[in-house]
């Protein structure tokens, strides 16, 4: 497995990218949309982007936030949007955990 940075990895043509939120964010709403855009970054530097998402990991410590974890997801992928996983921790002091699982676009010469 190729490490192209300390938050993603490429396998098989696939990008698996992990990123967490700050502890305490003021702003659950705009933290997420923040960390979300950072995980697109490091799949724009692994060949991919959000529309290639596949599946996404959301490991929660406390669920009274995840309505505006939800907000912030629906208003980055938009319309489409991929199959997610919410997991509750039991660390209600930890922070909010993002795994993305993507394609890496693949380009074939004709």
């Amino acid at each position: 497995m190729k490490k192209n940075n300390e938050f993603s990895h490429v396998h098989n043509n696939v990008v698996f990218v992990a990123n967490q939120m700050s502890a305490a964010p003021a702003d659950f709403v705009e933290e997420t949309y923040h960390t979300l855009k950072q995980i697109e970054n490091d799949l724009h530097s692994n060949n991919s982007s959000k529309d290639s998402v596949l599946k996404v990991n959301i490991y929660v410590p406390n669920m009274d936030c995840w309505q505006s974890i939800e907000k912030a997801y629906q208003n980055f992928f938009g319309a489409v949007q991929p199959a997610n996983t919410i997991i509750p921790t039991s660390n209600e002091m930890a922070s909010i955990s993002f795994e993305v699982i993507a394609e890496k676009n693949v380009y074939y010469a004709c």
